[in-house]
């Protein structure tokens, strides 16, 4: 599993794995993930086509507040470049919140960097 995850990007080695593994919390207490949906889309800021489909998170442990996003070597396995990304949560109620990228005034980049090995 490589790659790197910074506060506004994700860099990945095309054709690679790569887990984002997040922990929720609150001021005191982990933040309870039942019923909750975390999705993330990654873009072609050119064209606005989807790179991959958009990703739902797995909740590990809904009442601990832990969810990974698994993106596999299939999602990767395309052409290196730049390109946009962020994660949502979608509550119970049905509110909607970006949790990524922490800077709100534009998507965060999904770089895939060239490989070797074939």
């Amino acid at each position: 599993m490589s790659g790197k995850l910074t506060s506004n990007g994700i860099t990945v080695r095309r054709g690679d794995s790569f887990n984002i593994v997040m922990q929720f919390k609150t001021p005191y207490q982990n933040f309870d993930l039942t019923n909750s949906e975390i999705r993330m889309s990654v873009r072609n800021p050119q064209s606005g086509k989807t790179l991959f489909p958009s990703k739902s998170a797995e909740i590990i442990d809904a009442s601990g507040g832990k969810a990974r996003l698994v993106i596999t070597a299939a999602d990767t396995n395309v052409a290196p470049g730049e390109y946009e990304t962020d994660i949502q949560i979608t509550l119970p109620n049905g509110d909607v919140h970006t949790i990524y990228p922490q800077n709100l005034c534009k998507p965060a980049y999904f770089i895939i960097t060239p490989d070797v090995t074939a």
